[in-house]
């Protein structure tokens, strides 16, 4: 377990703290104590968790629940998955991974549609209505990011654009220029996670093999808290993928050769006081099972 000296946010104490995974989710890990978080918060409710009957925290990260696995537990899943936000950079259509173009606008302030070339031509000559795009869109964690790449091919071989400095997400996470980049392997069947960073955006690139990238929102306040994401990485279909702060994330190769992944990080790894957190993949605290079923 990893320990940071930190001052607490109400009494101003310095203190050490443990940087558990629960935690990491909620503002208790700036306060010295109990009871100065909840000063700070000026109450002290609790409440009595529905599934296993522990009395529990008002404001700990998975209230009214005490854990994450009480929650799936109670609510008969390990994903949720009807509920999301939308990718402005890839068609909302289950399955299509084609490059959005622009915006159209839904009546009543509901937001936008991010429709490719031919969903959105689909839409606007009628075929395709509101009702029926939301039946079979896709819902992404909030400010998850999954952008299409584009793979030129020609006599010679073939050519892929990752990051430009004139990209969108490039001058959104990074204003003070480059930071590293690193290419990781996992080996066939092998889990690399579960990590979290509070203060960097990850961008995957799969660079050869497929894996399947796995996010889980637990942020106290998410509108999407409590939803997973699959995402499979493949030369083949090329995407950027932008995790988040604060989101739980993993991989895992499918391929038998394994898989590589080129991240951007947007800081500079810190080797004395490094912004990595982990969780036990398959300690079932997050309600996710990687094991690969046949169906």
């Amino acid at each position: 377990m990893l320990l940071k000296q930190m001052r607490c946010r109400y009494c101003g104490r310095e203190f050490l703290q443990e940087m558990s995974r629960a935690g990491l989710a909620s503002q208790r890990i700036y306060y010295c104590s109990d009871e100065c978080y909840h000063m700070a918060h000026q109450s002290t409710e609790t409440v009595t968790c529905p599934a296993c009957g522990k009395t529990v925290s008002k404001y700990a990260p998975t209230a009214p629940y005490c854990s994450a696995v009480c929650r799936a537990t109670s609510q008969g899943s390990t994903a949720k998955r009807g509920a999301g936000g939308t990718n402005p950079y890839i068609c909302q259509m289950v399955g299509c991974f084609e490059p959005a173009t622009e915006p159209i606008p839904l009546p009543e302030s509901q937001g936008n549609l991010y429709l490719c070339a031919r969903h959105r031509a689909q839409h606007l000559s009628g075929e395709l209505s509101v009702p029926h795009i939301a039946s079979m869109a896709t819902r992404y964690i909030h400010d998850l990011r999954v952008k299409r790449l584009n793979r030129l091919y020609d006599e010679r071989g073939n050519l892929c654009e990752i990051l430009r400095c004139d990209d969108p997400i490039y001058r959104e996470c990074f204003p003070d220029g480059f930071a590293q980049a690193y290419i990781t392997h996992v080996n066939y069947g092998v889990v690399k996670g579960w990590h979290l960073h509070l203060k960097q955006k990850d961008h995957f690139f799969g660079v050869y093999g497929t894996a399947k990238v796995v996010l889980y929102d637990e942020r106290e306040g998410s509108p999407t808290r409590g939803m997973i994401n699959e995402i499979i990485l493949t030369p083949e279909r090329p995407l950027l993928v932008q995790i988040p702060e604060r989101v739980w994330h993993g991989f895992m190769a499918l391929s038998s050769e394994g898989a590589g992944i080129l991240n951007f990080p947007t800081r500079l790894y810190d080797y004395a006081d490094p912004d990595e957190y982990r969780c036990d993949p398959h300690s079932g605290e997050i309600p996710y099972s990687w094991q690969v079923e046949d169906r």
